[in-house]
C-alpha cells in the first residue's frame, strides 16, 4: 500500500485539504481568498512550531485517530529498519534465566526474527485500518454509479430525499466480504499494540 501524507501535515493549511482550506468563507472568496488571507500563513507557522515544540498541533485532533495512525506507520517502519533489539519476552531462557541465544549477528536471533515479524504485522494493521477509511480499493459494485435524483418526502414541502433505484445505492455483502480481512487486521494489530506497549524502544 502506497503511503500518503497525511492532510494535516507537509505545507497544510497552505494546501492539502481542500475542504478545510474552502470552508467557512463567503461565496465571493471561495477561490482566492484563502490565499491572501493572513490567518493561512499564520497556521501553518504557528502548528510547525507546536509540533516542534510540544510533539503536536492544535489541528492534530480534529481527526486524531488517523493522525495518529499515520505518524506510528511511519515511526514503526523506522524502528524495523534501525532496530537494534527485542523485547525480553521474545527471548529464551535456561534455569538460571541466562538467555539461550547468543549468536554472533542479531538478525540470526530467534527472538530478533519474530519481533521484526510482529512490527510488519503491525504496520499491516494500521495500513489496513487507513484503508477503511480512505475505501481506495473498495470494489466495484459496492456503491451505485447512477446518478442521485431527489423527491420530496410526501406530506413536507421542505423535506426531500433520494429516489429509490432498481438496485440498491449500497451492496452490504459485497462491502463487508472487502473489509472483512481488513478489520481482522487491524483489530491483530491493535492486539499486538497492547500486547507489547511499552516495548517500541531502540
Amino acid at each position: 500500500m502506497k503511503r500518503q501524507m497525511h492532510y494535516s501535515l507537509g505545507l497544510y493549511p497552505l494546501c492539502g485539504n481542500g475542504y478545510r482550506a474552502f470552508v467557512g468563507f463567503r461565496p465571493v472568496w471561495a477561490f482566492w481568498g484563502h490565499w491572501i488571507n493572513p490567518l493561512t500563513y499564520w497556521r501553518a507557522v504557528k502548528y510547525f512550531c507546536q509540533r516542534g515544540y510540544r510533539g503536536y498541533a492544535d489541528c492534530d485532533h480534529w481527526d486524531m485517530d488517523s493522525y495518529l495512525e499515520h505518524v506510528m506507520i511511519g515511526l514503526l517502519r523506522d524502528l524495523k529498519t534501525h532496530a537494534h533489539g527485542y523485547p525480553d519476552s521474545l527471548s529464551r531462557f535456561d534455569s538460571q534465566s541466562r538467555a539461550i541465544e547468543d549468536p554472533d549477528r542479531l538478525e540470526d536471533c530467534p527472538g530478533f526474527t519474530r519481533w521484526q515479524a510482529i512490527l510488519t504485522e503491525i504496520i499491516e494493521g494500521l495500513e489496513a485500518s487507513q484503508e477503511l477509511r480512505s475505501e481506495s480499493t473498495v470494489p466495484e459494485g459496492v456503491y451505485s454509479k447512477e446518478p442521485i435524483e431527489w423527491e420530496k418526502v410526501e406530506g413536507s414541502e421542505d423535506f426531500w430525499q433520494m429516489k429509490e433505484t432498481e438496485t440498491p445505492r449500497f451492496n452490504r455483502v459485497l462491502h463487508d466480504h472487502w473489509s472483512a480481512p481488513l478489520k481482522k487486521k487491524c483489530a491483530r494489530a491493535k492486539t499486538l499494540l497492547a500486547r507489547y506497549w511499552g516495548c517500541f524502544w531502540d
